[in-house]
């Protein structure tokens, strides 16, 4: 397994980038600021935590819920040939934001949002229809847990803080 070697600079990068993420008109430059560094840099490390595979994405999540949207959870068992023929169906459909291969007899995992004025076993079944599984399964949540999952980075973080539930 390949290692990837942070500075200083890195880890506290990373701990901004999830915990104190800016929503200002130039965040890479408040970003550098409190680094004690340009938004250049920023940029660079960013660039380059990305090629290295420890940043996945920058982005907002959202409780879909408060928006007047509902999901499902949708496991598919498909022929390992089509396999990623399968996947890039599932993620052209604008409620779907990734998936997931398991190693398991459901092999091709997906969460599927939709507003709430969208019929979700229309779309379901026009997902199975365009995909043809051997055998979809759907598992609607029952009961909703958030986890707030942080990678301290500088082993600073306090690993008490409660977070509130969710109702």
């Amino acid at each position: 397994m390949k290692t990837v070697k942070l500075d200083d600079k890195d880890r506290n990068l990373l701990n901004i980038l999830q915990t104190d993420f800016p929503l200002t008109q130039e965040p890479f430059a408040d970003i550098a600021a409190k680094l004690g560094s340009n938004e250049k840099d920023v940029m660079k490390r960013i660039a380059r935590l990305k090629d290295e595979h420890i940043i996945r994405t920058i982005g907002p999540i959202f409780d879909l819920r408060n928006l007047g949207y509902h999901s499902t959870l949708v496991a598919m068992r498909v022929p390992p040939r089509r396999l990623q023929q399968a996947a890039d169906i599932i993620n052209q459909h604008p409620g779907v934001s990734h998936n997931y291969q398991r190693n398991h007899y459901y092999n091709l995992w997906f969460t599927l949002s939709l507003p709430g004025n969208v019929e979700r076993q229309e779309v379901l079944q026009r997902l199975e229809k365009q995909v043809n599984p051997a055998i979809m399964f759907e598992l609607p949540a029952v009961r909703i847990f958030k986890i707030k999952t942080i990678f301290d980075m500088q082993g600073e973080s306090n690993t008490t803080d409660e977070i509130p539930a969710h109702p």
